[in-house]
């Protein structure tokens, strides 16, 4: 959800900007299958597969490392498109935290009742709520405590979530491939940067 929220604020400020969406079909993103892939595999695990299920910890820990590794080559092969390293830096991140806690993104009990509205029970504890990608944990019992979901936006708001660093490193660099690919190829030149940049800060 994060990356949606940030991929239509680019567009929403590229449009205020008067930049020019179409070119976003033209994103030159290579091997986009993988990333895809990733998202397929995960969403069958952690959306289709109940707590129940095949959801231990070894099975968490091989989709990790699959659906990361896939991403990581999808990564390198597109290194050069600007905003890719933001959204590495945030992967890694995240695949820090996850590997650290067995292959699930440890949630906070508060921060899962800011989230849903009500306090988990102690059955909660350690487990994996359904259709989820994380585990509630304590802090004291959180490996890479900083790095796990510890942002919260909370009931009534809109797009209830909880957030870790990493994630908001991805939704800054979705922004900035989405906002760049929209720029011209004169304005997405590095004279063409810092004559906006100049322009902008004027205006400040």
């Amino acid at each position: 959800m994060v990356l949606v929220l940030a991929i239509a604020a680019a567009i929403i400020c590229g449009c205020l900007r008067g930049l020019d969406p179409s070119r976003l079909s033209r994103l030159p993103l290579r091997a986009g299958w993988l990333a895809l892939g990733a998202l397929i595999v995960q969403m069958g695990f952690f959306l289709l597969v109940t707590p129940e299920g095949l959801s231990g910890w070894p099975a968490a820990m091989a989709v990790t490392m699959i659906t990361y590794g896939l991403l990581a080559v999808f990564l390198w092969l597109n290194r050069c498109l600007p905003g890719m390293k933001v959204i590495a830096l945030g992967l890694l991140l995240n695949l820090a935290v996850i590997t650290a806690n067995g292959g699930y993104m440890p949630v906070s009990p508060e921060a899962l009742a800011l989230k849903e509205g009500r306090v988990p029970s102690a059955e909660d504890y350690g487990r994996r709520p359904s259709r989820s990608k994380d585990v509630v944990l304590d802090r004291s019992e959180t490996r890479l405590w900083l790095l796990s979901d510890i942002f919260v936006i909370p009931k009534p708001l809109p797009f209830t979530s909880v957030l870790s660093i990493g994630d908001l490193f991805l939704a800054a660099g979705a922004f900035i491939v989405v906002y760049r690919q929209m720029l011209s190829p004169m304005e997405n030149s590095p004279r063409g940067l810092r004559s906006r940049s100049s322009a902008f800060k004027h205006l400040l």
